[in-house]
């Protein structure tokens, strides 16, 4: 199945959420369990959102487990802040990039299960 262009660019934009929201505690905030923890989940975001955007680009495919982890990975980014007690410009960096990839990954999410409910 073909993809369509803003299949494609979700699937792109969700990785630069992932990677854009991994790293941008550390340029602000240097070493702290708040920024390694981002920086966990975004490199899991990253290769989720990375396989599923190669796939997409490739095959035209959605993987729907893919997809859906870094569904799941933008929003621990979006309330990772709040739950470290967190502020400053390192928050609103990484939940934008969090809330980037929450949205489009999400989107994905709804499109795979939309195309498998077509058939």
């Amino acid at each position: 199945m073909r993809s369509t262009r803003f299949t494609s660019a979700a699937s792109v934009l969700a990785v630069v959420g992932a990677v854009g929201g991994g790293l941008a505690p550390w340029f602000v905030l240097g070493r702290t369990a708040f920024s390694a923890s981002i920086l966990g989940v975004g490199v899991l975001a990253a290769a989720f959102a990375g396989y599923n955007a190669l796939s997409v680009l490739r095959d035209g495919q959605i993987r729907l487990a893919a997809v859906v982890m870094a569904t799941l990975s933008g929003v621990w980014m979006l309330v990772a802040p709040l739950a470290y007690g967190v502020e400053g410009v390192a928050v609103g960096a990484v939940q934008t990039f969090g809330l980037l990839l929450a949205a489009f990954a999400g989107y994905l999410t709804v499109e795979a299960l939309e195309r498998f409910a077509r058939g």
